[in-house]
């Protein structure tokens, strides 16, 4: 999938941790960008010092001792001695977390630089191979937090609005107690644990496809920010102990995933499942948007298939490829997007069937046309690999193909479509019983007046 599909896992305006550092020059004015964003944070530190630099503040996170976790963590050899790995994750940590703040403050700019496009910035912190270690992020943030604690001011966080569906009412004791603790603020740390989510909040579920599940923030703590938004997205019906916790691998392999090019094609036609248009047409299937959808759950009962809304637009379709290249390090169990991506491949075989979702606003396709939207998904589908003896969607492709050979739903289906199908149909029906109905009643009349002369 990365050499069909490069450009999926390239950032376009920013490099994040030490896999595109120093590698292209696009990325000369986002790291001055950094810089600024850095000095934004110093400024704001207590030092001895006038003017605190970037050692400084190494020196003061005490990150050191992360050194061999951080290099096992990327599985990879990183060619940078420990001082520029930790200048350039420091550097790196300041510019994400300004970035979340200002989507938290709903600014659409830089304060820094005017034209700055942070919604276009942030899918680029979403790419799989752009990352850093999610425990380094955490460490700049309660450095940062404690440092403007010490202060008795407040850290720039707490100047963030609330988001309008996120309230502090939703989060109960049993909600927070399986997050993650800040080690040194044990009298605020409940606190901290609910102003740090609603930081991450806007950043995560901006434009996310599917409603952001807020039962998901008593996870274990994440790998990166990618790891973040597919736990967020899983389904509501999902054991958060089964899917979020088993086979749990810390280990961010990017050799790993550069050598994932095998193309795992399905051979099998039972492990497929009918066309929208043919089980609409063919058995009458009949699909709905899932109202009050919490992620990518799909249901299927009594012949109506609800599916979650889904916005395909360029930055959505490259971070849908980043989700399922993440899951393939998973267990095929665990691979949930990739079942419900290919769920919506075996619907998807032409833009007849991409125009009969979109009637039902199951998808917002905003791509340059009808026939790209299919073309993804096909193409898309043919890499995805599961177990499909054990993943996700398995018992909605064997319902679905079940319902789809049972023959009295094709006769029903037949009649539906070739009574109902249009106005004047119905209308034609409607006439032809009315008339029938005349003529047993004139029939009826007839043979009682019959007997009545008798």
């Amino acid at each position: 999938m990365r050499y069909s599909r490069k450009s999926d896992f390239e950032p376009k305006f920013v490099s994040i941790g030490p896999n595109y550092y120093n590698k292209q020059k696009t990325f000369i004015r986002m790291e001055k960008v950094k810089t600024e964003f850095t000095s934004y944070f110093l400024r704001r530190l207590p030092s001895d010092k006038s003017d605190p630099s970037i050692d400084d503040f190494v020196s003061e996170l005490k990150v050191f001792e992360l050194e061999d976790r951080i290099r096992k963590w990327y599985g990879e050899r990183i060619k940078l001695w420990a001082n520029d790995l930790f200048r350039m994750l420091v550097r790196d940590s300041c510019f994400i977390i300004r970035i979340i703040i200002s989507l938290s403050r709903e600014e659409t700019e830089s304060m820094f630089f005017p034209g700055l496009d942070i919604k276009k910035l942030r899918f680029d912190l979403l790419l799989l191979e752009n990352q850093i270690p999610y425990f380094f992020l955490k460490r700049v943030y309660d450095f940062l937090w404690e440092r403007h604690m010490l202060l008795n001011e407040s850290p720039p966080s707490t100047i963030c609005s609330l988001p309008r569906w996120l309230d502090s009412k939703d989060l109960d004791q049993s909600q927070t107690n399986g997050l993650p603790q800040t080690p040194s603020s044990s009298s605020t740390g409940s606190v901290y644990l609910d102003q740090f989510l609603r930081e991450l909040n806007p950043f995560i579920c901006l434009d996310m496809p599917w409603e952001f599940n807020k039962h998901r923030m008593q996870i274990n703590e994440p790998d990166h920010l990618l790891d973040l938004y597919w736990k967020w997205c899983l389904p509501s019906d999902l054991d958060p102990d089964t899917y979020l916790q088993n086979h749990r691998d810390n280990t961010f392999d990017i050799d790993r995933h550069k050598s994932w090019v095998k193309i795992h094609l399905r051979s099998n036609a039972d492990k497929r499942i009918p066309n929208a248009c043919e089980l609409y047409q063919k058995v009458g299937v009949k699909f709905e948007k899932r109202k009050h959808q919490k992620g990518f759950g799909v249901e299927f009962h009594n012949g109506i298939l609800q599916l979650p809304h889904l916005k395909l637009d360029q930055n959505q379709t490259t971070l849908l490829v980043n989700l399922i290249a993440f899951e393939d390090f998973k267990p095929s169990k665990d691979r949930v997007l990739t079942s419900y991506i290919l769920l919506l491949d075996g619907l998807i075989n032409t833009k007849k069937d991409v125009e009969l979702l979109q009637q039902h606003r199951i998808i917002h396709n905003k791509l340059s046309s009808i026939e790209s939207a299919s073309t993804f998904f096909n193409d898309i589908g043919n890499i995805c690999s599961v177990d499909y003896e054990d993943h996700y969607c398995q018992g909605r492709f064997k319902d679905l193909n079940n319902y789809y050979k049972s023959s009295w739903n094709r006769q029903f289906a037949k009649l539906w479509h070739s009574s109902f199908s249009s106005p004047w149909a119905v209308i034609s029906l409607l006439v032809g019983a009315l008339l029938l109905i005349l003529a047993a009643l004139q029939t009826g009349y007839t043979i009682a007046s019959y007997y009545k002369q008798r």
